[in-house]
């Protein structure tokens, strides 16, 4: 048999979901991938862009190009908010519950008497406009503070103080009397109550919190525990292959957050350097096998608002890329995905509602983009056609589209497929976008050229970040005088310098700062078609 790899880069999204409005506003605007090249223009990601990581993203930096031979998708979430809990849980194929948004000051008058029965001590802790709970003198149970607020409860501990196993048996307690979605018990050694509790923030909402990472928890022998609202890990992908002895590896924290019906095939780790690494040896261990890997600190450093930070996860996977898929059988697939968005450059230290990238490697079509998938449950469909087990009881398999091009009898699908993906992440707006297909129009009706990824990706792409620049008041360097006076000697430099004036005069009006550049793609085009 083979291998189905996923690999999920947490937080790293590509565009807000054209749902924020409505049920996120703070959200308006994120776009994770793209403020780390604000940050950093020059950044380069070889692997993952040559995976089509701008395929995907819809258009091309400074260093990172379309990859023409890539095979990209990008989905959307179906679970509410964005959350790396109920984003993993889409993955593996759960249809996302409705929970409450419940804060712990409502809780407490349930939660202390349960534990105090069950022969805990407690004390509450007090605000300004919230309360909480320390329980053993070890932990604290109070509003998670890095998600959106009130769908989940952290338990927070100091295990040189208590065993894991008895956090654990309190979120148990906890879970079975809230309706948030969550109930996550951590800690970590090295740590005390009093640290624990000198990390306490208060939200202006009522909220209040321990802050995991100023709290020390991750920073030595980090457990963790993930106790979801009705989630059943039966339809789970990794409960469906397991009845048919098929095993699932995990690794990083989705080790923490998904059951694995083999709990010695579950690695917990938070480094992003070992968590490669243990992935590629694993990846050479097996030959019929689930393996997802989760790379944790670009969440993380999302959350700091670390764009620095942010890049170099990005570079050490990226660095692990070709040694990754080095190790991969022939008949093994991979996808480099994400759960949600974690915008650095948003302004607030919450994860952020995106689409994600959906990156393919190994044994698939070649040149196939997916379009934009419902739901990140079609990973988990996907990979239980792959395996022929039962389908979970969330989403729709793409096996068949990502092993035959869909643009088979029309080439000009993919090209489309990326103008709707540039208005949806909002580089073009609507008026935008049907400039750009006006201009796909002018080259079929006046030159008989159908646009398509291969001849036209290059120029549909420029003269969308042209019309981007317009309405953002944004310059571009000219291109350089002796660059141009190459072109002239070009065969069909007349036509393009006719055809560019056209285009100026009746589609869009642009600066001569952007002529060289419009030329050179109009030679380009007009050189790879039979038309002229």
């Amino acid at each position: 048999m083979a291998n189905f790899i996923v690999l999920v880069l947490d937080g790293f999204g590509i565009g807000c979901q054209s749902d924020v409005a409505a049920v996120r506003p703070a959200d308006l605007g994120a776009n994770t991938l793209k403020s780390l090249l604000k940050h950093q223009p020059d950044l380069n990601l070889p692997n993952l862009a040559g995976l089509g990581l701008m395929n995907a993203a819809g258009f091309e930096s400074d260093r990172m190009k379309f990859a023409a031979a890539a095979t990209v998708g990008r989905s959307m979430l179906t679970h509410f908010g964005a959350d790396t809990f109920w984003g993993h849980q889409e993955i593996m194929g759960t249809r996302p519950r409705k929970s409450k948004v419940e804060p712990i000051s409502q809780c407490v008058e349930r939660i202390k008497p349960a534990l105090e029965d069950a022969g805990h001590q407690t004390r509450l802790v007090k605000g300004e406009n919230g309360r909480f709970l320390v329980v053993d003198n070890a932990m604290t149970i109070a509003d998670n503070i890095e998600s959106d607020p009130g769908l989940a409860i952290n338990i927070t501990a100091a295990l040189d103080s208590v065993p894991f196993e008895k956090v654990v048996e309190v979120g148990r307690i906890v879970r079975g009397l809230v309706s948030v979605s969550r109930v996550i018990a951590f800690g970590g050694s090295g740590v005390s109550i009093d640290q624990i509790l000198n990390a306490r923030v208060e939200m202006e909402n009522g909220f209040i919190g321990i802050s995991a990472p100023k709290s020390g928890v991750y920073e030595k022998d980090y457990q963790c525990v993930h106790l979801g609202y009705k989630v059943d890990p039966q339809v789970q992908i990794t409960g469906l292959l397991h009845q048919a002895d098929i095993p699932s590896v995990l690794i990083g924290k989705v080790a923490d957050i998904v059951h694995n019906p083999i709990p010695s095939n579950s690695y917990p780790m938070v480094p992003t350097e070992k968590v490669m690494r243990i992935l590629i040896e694993k990846v050479r261990e097996q030959n019929t096998a689930f393996l997802c890997a989760n790379v944790q600190e670009t969440d993380l450093s999302g959350h700091r608002q670390d764009a620095d930070a942010y890049i170099l996860v990005l570079k050490i996977v990226d660095n692990h890329l070709p040694e990754l898929l080095g190790a991969m059988g022939r008949e093994d697939i991979l996808v480099v995905m994400a759960d949600h968005g974690n915008d650095p450059g948003i302004g607030h230290s919450h994860h952020t509602r995106e689409m994600v990238p959906l990156l393919f490697a190994g044994a698939v079509g070649k040149g196939i983009d997916l379009g934009t998938r419902g739901t990140l449950s079609d990973v988990a469909a996907t990979v239980a056609e792959f395996f022929n087990v039962p389908m979970p009881e969330n989403g729709v398999s793409f096996l068949k589209e990502l092993l035959i091009p869909q643009n088979a009898e029309d080439p000009s699908q993919t090209l489309r497929l990326r103008v709707d993906l540039m208005r949806q992440n909002g580089t073009l707006t609507n008026t935008e976008e049907k400039q750009v297909l006006k201009l796909v129009a002018f080259f079929r009706d006046e030159f008989g050229i159908e646009m398509t990824e291969e001849n036209g990706a290059a120029l549909l792409t420029h003269f969308a970040m042209l019309l981007n620049r317009l309405r953002l008041g944004e310059a571009i360097a000219p291109m350089p005088a002796d660059l141009i006076q190459s072109m002239v000697s070009e065969p069909r430099f007349p036509l393009a310098e006719r055809t560019k004036e056209r285009i100026r005069a009746e589609i869009a009006h642009f600066p001569p700062e952007e002529d060289g550049y419009i030329l050179a793609h109009l030679i380009n085009l007009f050189n790879q078609s039979d038309s002229g």
